[in-house]
């Protein structure tokens, strides 16, 4: 699930590479809580990508979650966030990302 912050172009890109992404616009989800935003992506099976170091902090208190990928530089190309995302998912699997953070 892409974090509200992230844009909406990386979830087209990756559902156009066949990639199952929601984001939080689409799940109604903006302005929402990040614990609550990553507690809804859990229940999903989703792992978060997001900007907000705030997940980074979540990540910290040894919540049970799908996974998260933070990208700490939101000026990065977006074409290479999109095939990085795009190798992570086609790579790890459900039980690789559970609980953990990855910087991207």
């Amino acid at each position: 699930m892409l974090d509200e912050n992230v844009e909406e172009v990386i979830a087209d890109e990756l559902r156009r590479r066949g990639i199952d992404v929601t984001t939080a616009k689409f799940e109604d989800m903006t302005s929402v809580d990040d614990a609550e935003i990553l507690e809804h992506a859990t229940r999903q099976g989703r792992v978060v990508v997001s900007y907000d170091d705030d997940y980074t902090k979540l990540a910290k208190l040894n919540l049970e979650h799908a996974g998260i990928v933070f990208i700490p530089f939101r000026k990065q190309d977006i074409g290479l966030i999109v095939v990085t995302l795009a190798h992570l998912a086609d790579t790890a699997n459900a039980d690789d990302m559970k609980n953990m953070l990855r910087y991207l």
